[in-house]
């Protein structure tokens, strides 16, 4: 299966890194682990502190929380500190086939070791029916190959753990239940703890359900059975007169009944407590061993912007959804419904369907029709997915079920009556026909390249080869016991060709280049070299060289620009306004949204809208352009000026793509000095445009910190505003409707344009307050301004600006209302805007103004922040991976200053001020702030990453209780021997 894997990305010259995820985010978070690995054991041995902070995430984050959701905790990628950065790409590629054998295995191991306990015979000491091998093996390769894998797994290489851990902590749970044995279960948990705080949190619900359902089998059911009739198999082996010695003895008292009953029932509670109860403390002594992972973690995910978003929840799903669903259960499907993938061979599906045609398995049957709800009702989806927005990101627990549905009830295939395999083979024919009216009736949603042909004609010959299985057997009873276990194996061998079939036919119509095409997503074919050349080329070399020329490589310095490179300046880092992670920092984003910053997402945001007063703040240095695109000198900020141009060949490893490098004119600094504060309520009541002002003028503190500052003698700062509101007019085109407080559009592409008489050398905001745009269908809208010299509209725009609005359906909804859309400065006063809305829907709002922001006023109040910077910075950087946990610098202050630090602002920063302790104050909301009086001073700020101490004691902890508890049980154990001896 791996090779014919490899063999089509191969053929079509492609590797398996995914462009765009896997890309920006898996393989470089891979690469810089390497690097953070090494530099990490280098510093311990040299007796140095752990250094968790790099500048080269974004703003600057911290590597093992930001990191955490793609490879650091994984064991596997622990590998990577072998690994040079061009050979990383070998190692990416061999845990993406790694990972599915490990869980293969895990998968086959549990189920061997369930299915043997399950069938055990005490009277004969053998495994009641056996377990098939080959059905077991053909089961474990559909487990691996489901389009958990073969699809999601491609993409993001993180979602196979579940399929490595998840049968572990089964067999883990199984071992106790058996054996009384818990290590294998605190390891599995430990493993889901470090691995995948995301999928843990998933498997663990399911681990906590499955335990529920499978403690009900070690209720008394043999002395519960004598009183209600039911023989249990001691009972069978007894005669009556041993049964019943006396009439007294028959039990016909119906008080002495009522009563055993009762009895029997609070044994049995008693029972089923005592079973499951002992699953609480090896939980936590798992997640004990995890805390040094899993504790900063949690902590950084309170902290996510994503969290306690209001995302809409449908009562159900659209019904296009539960259509692919259908096909998707059996067939691979390209770009799934809700990250809805499963893919089960066709026999799997069979085994489902043969499992509600036999007797018993009550508790299996009762499990599936649960997870088929789960399926069905999004509620399920929204719930796992941590109660934020819908998705079946779970399907593992899906594919896990069915697999093992079918290795269980091979037995059952072999001992099937005519009339129930008669059934079965319709209940088959019937879900083939159902898949063929779906092709029928609603072909424009069906890929033609899909091969839900293919899957249905292995259902049919699976079920048919059961018919022709029980006919025989009911036909020549004789013959077929003399022979079972010929066809036992005949049976079971054609089972796993089927099996091998469907996932072979999955493989092809998802990958082969003139069916799925799957691998055409996925970037080219490259080699170590071909690597590290490809994954340098982007605008951060340029911007290093731009900053080697100005002799300010070892400061801190940022980098903005068009349609920047994701995470750009993570291996070398460079720090820039671009962040494409899932674990966020929650105060940049609040920042962007207080602000009125057009960005995309809470976690994916690229710059400051190109506003001279925000980045200035941020410190950043250079922007920069394609050297091939004129039209993106449009986008230059104000104060920025061409610094260099970057020619093809001069820059190691740049080969494809030029920039141009345009530098800030202001004198930045990582510290500015303020003197007054703003009270973080003033700021909050103040228009978007207002507050941008604010923050130029005086520092923005929580009103805690405020009333502190102010007994420490420091000023509140009266803001002046230079910002003027424009009046201005409103046409719009055919199909549009204005309101006071919205725009209905009942066409798509329908415009607005605002008419007005700006102002020459001033940025140009078009200010908007509560954004919503709603519509039935759309989850995302993607508005577009354009900024023009004349009226109407007439002419070229001068600039064009575009803002995805997400949509409470979107996964990527940010709560995000309210907008700056900055136009630009220019010599010549703007005259017009036109917006072009997206769709036929409504775009409400509370309140839109154009406002003139000079830069010249706004030059002169960042220039007085600017006269007394920090000197002799040293960030502390690592060798390779350029991590710190300690900057320092000096300031030399006039007057009693609050510095501003253009770092943002988490809890594991510590302040010193000439080795002192000092308050480390939350300012303008992401970015933090020092008290220093008058004077020379330094400045140290040092980092340790919020809970890793903590969770490093509590591992440590739980660790030397394994380490008890163990010998305990084992010294237990022997002298247990030594008395029965």
């Amino acid at each position: 299966m791996t090779a014919l894997i490899y063999y089509y990305f191969n053929a079509q010259n492609k590797s398996m890194v995914y462009h765009y995820d896997g890309w920006y985010q898996h393989i470089k978070a891979l690469t810089y682990y390497s690097q953070w690995l090494r530099d990490s054991i280098v510093s311990l041995l040299h007796g140095e502190g752990l250094k968790t902070w790099t500048f080269g995430i974004g703003y600057g984050a911290d590597i093992i929380t930001t990191l955490s959701y793609y490879c650091i905790g994984d064991p596997l990628t622990l590998l990577s500190v072998f690994f040079s950065r061009g050979n990383i790409i070998y190692l990416y590629h061999f845990l993406l086939l790694l990972r599915p054998y490990l869980g293969g295995l895990f998968f086959a191991l549990y189920c061997y070791y369930k299915l043997s306990h399950d069938r055990y015979d005490q009277n004969t000491s053998m495994v009641r029916g056996g377990i098939s091998l080959p059905v077991m093996i053909g089961a474990a390769i559909a487990y691996d190959f489901s389009e958990v894998t073969l699809y999601l797994g491609r993409w993001h290489p993180y979602f196979i753990i579940p399929l490595v851990i998840f049968p572990l902590i089964l067999l883990g749970v199984e071992k106790i239940f058996c054996e009384k044995r818990p290590l294998l279960y605190i390891i599995a948990v430990f493993l889901g703890g470090v691995s995948n705080f995301y999928f843990f949190y998933m498997m663990m619900i399911f681990t906590a359900l499955y335990i529920i359902v499978r403690g009900f089998k070690n209720w008394n059911i043999s002395e519960y059975s004598r009183y209600t009739c039911i023989e249990s198999e001691d009972d069978k082996h007894k005669s009556k007169d041993d049964k019943y010695k006396s009439e007294d003895n028959k039990h016909n008292s119906k008080d002495y009944e009522s009563k055993g009953n009762k009895n029997l029932v609070v044994s049995g509670i008693k029972s089923y407590i005592f079973g499951i109860l002992p699953f609480a403390p090896y939980t936590l002594l798992g997640i004990g061993l995890a805390a040094v992972m899993f504790l900063p973690i949690v902590i950084s995910f309170v902290q996510n912007p994503r969290s306690g978003l209001d995302f809409a929840v449908y009562t159900l799903y659209e019904p296009r959804y539960y259509v692919r669903l259908l096909r998707n259960l059996i067939t691979f499907v390209d770009h799934p419904m809700y990250d809805t993938q499963v893919g089960l061979s066709s026999p799997v599906i069979a085994a489902i369907i043969l499992l509600f045609c036999v007797k018993g398995h009550k508790r299996l049957k009762v499990v599936t029709v649960l997870t088929a709800m789960g399926l069905i009702l999004p509620v399920c989806g929204w719930g796992l997915n941590g109660f934020s927005y819908m998705i079946n990101r779970w399907t593992f627990a899906v594919v896990m079920l069915g697999c093992y549905i079918l290795v269980a009830l091979f037995e059952e295939i072999m001992s099937l009556s005519a009339i129930r395999s008669l059934v079965f083979a319709l209940l088959c024919f019937g879900y083939a026909c159902l898949l063929k009216g779906l092709h029928l009736l609603n072909g424009e949603d069906i890929n033609p390249r899909d091969n839900a042909r293919v899957s249905i004609k292995i259902l049919i010959i699976f079920a048919l080869v059961v018919l022709v299985n029980s006919i025989v057997r009911s036909n020549s009873k004789k013959a077929y016991i003399k022979r079972k276990n010929v066809f036992r194996v005949i049976v079971g061998i054609v089972a796993m060709a089927l099996t091998v079939t469907s996932v072979v036919y999955n493989i092809y119509y998802g990958y082969e280049g003139s069916k799925g095409n799957f691998s055409q997503d996925f970037m080219d074919k490259m080699n170590a070299q071909e690597y590290e050349t490809q994954i340098m080329n982007n605008e951060v070399l340029a911007v290093e060289k731009a900053a080697s020329l100005d002799s300010v490589s070892d400061s801190l310095y940022r980098y903005s620009g068009y349609d920047l490179v994701w995470n750009g300046g993570i291996l070398d880092g460079v720090s820039s306004t671009d962040f494409y992670f899932s674990l966020a920092n929650g105060n940049i984003s609040n920042f962007l949204t207080l602000l009125g910053v057009k960005e995309q997402f809470t976690f994916g945001y690229q710059g400051l809208d190109e506003r001279f007063i925000l980045n200035t703040l941020a410190n950043v240095r250079y922007y920069t352009i394609s050297a091939y695109d004129e039209a993106q000198t449009q986008f230059v900020p104000f104060g920025f000026t061409q610094r260099y141009d970057v020619p093809e060949g001069e820059i190691p490893w740049s080969t494809v793509t030029n920039y141009k490098v345009f530098s800030n004119v202001m004198p930045l600094s990582i510290g500015m000095n303020y003197t007054g504060y703003i009270n973080e309520s003033d700021f909050m009541n103040a228009s978007l445009a207002e507050r941008q002002e604010m923050i130029a003028q005086g520092v923005v503190v929580s009103d805690e910190a405020a009333d502190k500052l102010a007994a420490m003698g420091y000023d509140a700062c009266e803001p002046e505003y230079t910002q003027i509101d424009i009046p201005y007019t409103i046409s719009v085109s055919d199909g549009v409707t204005v309101t006071d407080s919205a725009f209905l559009s009942t066409v798509d592409g329908g415009t607005v344009t605002f008419n007005f008489q700006g102002m020459p050398n001033c940025e140009t905001y078009l200010c908007i307050k509560d954004l919503v745009c709603k519509d039935d269908e759309n989850a995302r809208f993607l508005l577009t301004f354009e900024g023009f010299y004349d009226s109407d509209a007439q002419g070229e725009p001068y600039i064009t600006k575009t803002l995805m609005y997400q949509t409470p359906l979107s996964q990527f909804y940010s709560n995000w209302h309210d907008f700056i859309i900055n136009m630009g400065m220019r010599a010549d006063a703007s005259y017009s805007i036109r917006l072009t809305l997206p769709a036929d829907a409504t775009y409400s709002f509370d309140n839109i103004s154009i406002v003139c922001q000079p830069m010249d006023m706004a030059a002169a109040k960042m220039m007085e922040h600017l006269s007394e910077p920090m000197t002799d910075l040293d960030l502390h950087l690592s060798q390779e991976a350029h991590a710190t946990d300690t900057v320092t610098g000096n300031v030399s202050l006039s007057e009693d200053s609050l510095v501003l630090l253009s770092i943002p602002y988490t809890k594991g920063w510590t302040a010193y001020v000439d080795g002192v302790e000092t308050d480390l104050v939350q300012a303008d909301v992401m970015y933090m702030a020092v008290p220093v009086s008058a004077g020379d001073h330094t400045i140290e700020l040092r980092y340790h990453t919020s809970g890793l101490l903590a969770g490093c004691i509590v591992s440590i902890v739980s660790l030397l209780v394994l380490i008890i508890f163990m010998v305990y049980v084992r010294n237990k154990g022997r002298k247990r021997i030594s008395e029965d001896v």
